[in-house]
């Protein structure tokens, strides 16, 4: 069985959740249920759509999606390993028996996201701040109540703070 890896910071147990749910769901006749009646009322769409039209051009495109469709929800499995950044060891847990598209396009976007991000961090934060779990979840509110308790130096710098905070920051 392939395993993919899906990254996030934070909310490991609403993924591992949603991919438990898929596994299941995917797993029971209620899945293939849902596929036949799908492929029924698709088969019933394309021969009333040859016979208004008088062409045999859909008929193509139907099986196509049908056999894509059904084999990528139907036929391979993966596993997958939900990676929260936020979560001691970085692995909250494993599921298997999820459909193999759903785990590639969430491993591929979700891989790109956090690795974009862990660069753009890189990047854009000082040499000594690298890592956003130094601080945690909270840090923007501890600035702001860092902020509310900034004193000026000298009368010149209260003065010209005070003119900034009134005409640029509050809307009047």
């Amino acid at each position: 069985m392939v395993t993919f890896e899906v990254w996030t910071t934070g909310g490991g147990y609403y993924l591992q959740d949603i991919f438990n749910f898929l596994a299941m769901f995917t797993s029971g006749s209620a899945w293939m249920d849902f596929l036949t009646v799908g492929i029924i009322i698709g088969g019933f769409y394309t021969v009333i759509r040859i016979a208004v039209t008088g062409s045999m051009d859909g008929i193509f495109a139907y099986l196509v999606m049908m056999a894509v469709v059904g084999g990528l929800s139907v036929g391979p499995k993966a596993r997958v390993m939900v990676m929260d950044s936020t979560y001691p060891l970085e692995i909250y847990g494993a599921v298997d028996n999820v459909p193999y598209s759903v785990a590639f396009m969430a491993s591929l976007t979700s891989r790109t996201s956090y690795h974009l991000t862990r660069r753009m961090e890189a990047l854009l934060s000082t040499p000594d701040n690298l890592v956003y779990q130094e601080h945690g979840m909270l840090f923007g509110a501890s600035l702001m109540s860092q902020a509310a308790r900034w004193r000026a130096v000298t009368p010149t710098i209260h003065e010209k703070m005070v003119n900034f905070m009134e005409n640029c920051v509050i809307d009047a």
